[in-house]
Formats: C-alpha cells, sequence, structure tokens
C-alpha cells in the first residue's frame, strides 16, 4: 500500500501488485466494459506496459 492512502484510494492493478509494483495483471471484469456504453468513445489501451508479454494468455488478447 502507499503511504497515505486509503484502499479504495489506489486502482486495483496497483493494490494487487505487490512491493515491486511491477507483476503481471489481468483485469477480466474490465475486458467488456465498453460493450455496455450507449455511445462510441475512444479507448486508450496501453502505454507503459507489454500487452504482448509471455505471461498474457493469447485468447486475452484477441
Amino acid at each position: 500500500m502507499l503511504p497515505g492512502t486509503r484502499p479504495r484510494d489506489v486502482p486495483k492493478s496497483v493494490r494487487d501488485a505487490g512491493a515491486s509494483g511491477f507483476s503481471l495483471t489481468l483485469q477480466h471484469d474490465l475486458l467488456e466494459l465498453p460493450l455496455r456504453w450507449k455511445n462510441p468513445k475512444k479507448i486508450f489501451v496501453n502505454s507503459m506496459s507489454n500487452l504482448f508479454h509471455k505471461d498474457v494468455p493469447g485468447d486475452y488478447i484477441q
């Protein structure tokens, strides 16, 4: 946990990352979220991560 923060203030990916902050996190619950939106939106997918990391399953990115 980051000093001075409450658990709800910290994104799920950071809470679950462990001490290094760099463990792989797959958020299956968020993949279908855009399908429920009524209006089209641009989605920024990835900047500082590796979508094609060896531990990311192929069906996760298809």
